[in-house]
This record gives structure tokens, sequence and C-alpha cells, in this order.
């Protein structure tokens, strides 16, 4: 399971109280290690696989 990370982009506050009025969520940007892991695996002929 991949970790998310949030971020706080409004919020409200007073002297009493801080509330968050919106949230992001950004995904992980995995996509430079995937194009790595194909590049380490792929096969010339997929024949020659076992």
């Amino acid at each position: 399971m991949s970790c998310y990370q949030t971020v706080v982009t409004g919020v409200i506050a007073n002297s009493h109280q801080i509330d968050g009025i919106a949230v992001e969520v950004q995904l992980p940007d995995f996509s430079e290690a995937e194009r790595g892991y194909l590049r380490m695996t792929a096969q010339p002929s997929y024949e020659q696989m076992q």
C-alpha cells in the first residue's frame, strides 16, 4: 500500500481554533521507478520466458 501526502490548502482560524476547510491528497509518483523496473525486466523476446 502506498503512502499518500495530504496538504491542507485552506483554513479558517480565530483566537480559539483552527479549522481546515480544504485538503489536497497528493499521490506518490512512482513513474521513474516503474520505468526502471520495466527496463530491467524487459525480455528481447517473450518466447524465451520460462
